[in-house]
């Protein structure tokens, strides 16, 4: 049986030659390909679900923002009302009919701590050196960045190239995988080669300066709920209260 996934955060052609060596030593596989420019991951197997957990900690391993999921389109959508609109929908616009699965709870996660997250990449001919300050946000601020860093120690072209960076991806939290939210991203300092430093090389480095950051300074998972707030006149609240009992409990 084929299947394919796709390789979210997939930013090293090496890497990805690295990991399908791997992932074809595992017994029980009998065909892998990684497709870099497509971040498509194929493999032959029997069940090939059964060895996804193996193959995202290999890919880890190599490159650590690397994340393997299943090629399926996800929604979020509010009860069965929403599901049978979309369904409605896709059928008239493309002819196509489609079913749903079991709906799963959208899980966050941010940190509990300060830290200092430290990120370097020096390959050869390749230098860049980040360093971040992660600390705790308000609830609901999402990802906000800042700098401390001096221009005279780090230009301001490389400074903007690791703001966008870190904007430019969704961070995931080390307990589940969730993405990252309200936590304050600060530039601390950062460090260049006049020769050998390219854009792609502060990327990595931002990259394990955030990953660095985020198992020093501990998760915290997320979990999401609802308050309503309902104003009607008084006469209509015998009618409205049966309802919100039964339907929003």
């Amino acid at each position: 049986m084929k299947k394919k996934f796709k390789m979210e955060n997939l930013d090293c052609a090496h890497c990805a030659a690295k990991m399908e060596e791997k992932i074809g030593e595992i017994s029980g596989i009998e065909q892998v390909s990684i497709t870099f420019a497509t971040k498509q991951l194929r493999i032959t197997a029997e069940e090939p679900d059964k060895y996804l957990e193996e193959i995202r900690k290999i890919c880890t391993s190599i490159e650590s923002q690397v994340q393997v999921v299943p090629r399926e389109i996800h929604a979020k959508v509010m009860g069965e009302i929403q599901i049978e609109i979309l369904k409605s929908v896709i059928k008239e616009r493309f002819n196509v009919d489609v079913e749903f699965g079991t709906g799963n709870i959208v899980y966050k996660e941010t940190i509990r701590n300060t830290v200092e997250g430290v990120g370097h990449f020096e390959p050869l001919r390749h230098y860049a050196e980040v360093h971040l300050f992660l600390e705790p946000a308000k609830r609901g601020s999402g990802i906000i960045i800042a700098t401390e860093c001096s221009e005279d120690v780090l230009d301001k072209n490389w400074q903007r190239l690791i703001f966008t960076h870190l904007l430019e991806r969704t961070h995931r939290g080390v307990l589940t995988g969730s993405a990252l939210t309200d936590v304050k991203i600060t530039l601390a300092a950062g460090r260049a080669h006049l020769k050998h430093t390219e854009g792609g090389d502060f990327r990595q480095s931002t990259y394990r300066a955030v990953r660095q950051g985020l198992k020093e300074a501990g998760c915290r998972l997320l979990e999401p709920y609802y308050a309503f707030r309902l104003e009607v006149p008084a006469e209509s609240i015998g009618r409205q209260l049966p309802s919100a009992d039964t339907t929003w409990r």
